[in-house]
C-alpha cells in the first residue's frame, strides 16, 4: 500500500456526500485532509499496538516499568515507520539520514512525553483535577504537538 493509495482512499471518504456538508467549510478543509486523517488513523493503530504489547508483557509477569518501556519503544518504532511511509513524504536517501530522521522523531516524542508528564503533575497532583479527564485533555495536546513536530521538524514538510 503506497502513500498515494492511502491518500486516494481518504479523499474518496472525505468527499462522500455524507461528509461533504461538514467538510465544505474553509477552515475544516485546511485542518481535515488526507494527511491529518492518515496521521490520526495510524495514531489509533499505534495506541492499540502499545496497549496490546503492554498488556501481553504484564500478562507474562513483567513489571509495569518494563512493560511501559517496551511498549513505548514498539509504539515509537511503529509510529515512525507509518508516519514516514504513509503520512508524511520523507525524502531520505541514505542510512545516515534515515538514522538522523529517526533520532529527531524519537527526540520529539520524548519532548512531548516530558511535557505531558509535567502538565499531568501540575494539573492532577498540584491543582487536584481528575487524573483520567486530564489524561484525555493532555492526550489531545500531545497529538497536536506530535503532528506539528513531525511535520515541520522531523519530516520537514
Amino acid at each position: 500500500m503506497t502513500r498515494q493509495t492511502v491518500h486516494k482512499w481518504l479523499n474518496k471518504l472525505l468527499t462522500h456526500r455524507w461528509f461533504s456538508w461538514f467538510f465544505n467549510h474553509r477552515i475544516i478543509k485546511k485542518i481535515v485532509n488526507p494527511e491529518t486523517i492518515a496521521y490520526l488513523f495510524f495514531g489509533v493503530l499505534t495506541t492499540i499496538l502499545a496497549f496490546v504489547v503492554y498488556a501481553l508483557i504484564i500478562f507474562f509477569g513483567a513489571g509495569i516499568v518494563w512493560a511501559n518501556t517496551i511498549s513505548t519503544i514498539v509504539a515509537v518504532l511503529f509510529a515512525y515507520i507509518t508516519n514516514r511511509l504513509w503520512v508524511f513524504e520523507s525524502h531520505v536517501q541514505n542510512i545516515k539520514d534515515l538514522i538522523k530522521e529517526f533520532v529527531k522523531f524519537s527526540a520529539m516524542r520524548g519532548v512531548t512525553f516530558v511535557g505531558e508528564t509535567l502538565l499531568l503533575v501540575l494539573l492532577v497532583d498540584i491543582w487536584g483535577f481528575d487524573a483520567v479527564i486530564m489524561k484525555l485533555v493532555t492526550l489531545v495536546l500531545v497529538v497536536i504537538a506530535n503532528y506539528i513536530l513531525s511535520k515541520f521538524v522531523v519530516f520537514n514538510a
